[in-house]
């Protein structure tokens, strides 16, 4: 939990804040409603975690990666 990730069925970029059986909630890195994604829609996105460390102030390690 706390990957940033890609949900390649909508495009949207977000944080994994926890799962349900096979579905995934998402939060938007700048915040907002949680969407649910499958889990074979999702990729690992750490080139935008680390832009969004640098414009948010947080950790990689906040986010255990």
């Amino acid at each position: 939990m706390g990957d940033v990730v890609t949900d390649t069925r909508t495009g949207r970029e977000g944080r994994v804040m926890g799962h349900e059986g096979p579905r995934w909630q998402l939060r938007p890195l700048t915040g907002g409603r949680e969407w649910e994604a499958d889990a074979n829609h999702m990729n690992p996105n750490p080139t935008l975690a680390d832009r969004h460390r640098a414009t948010s102030g947080g950790t990689l390690s906040e986010w255990g990666l």
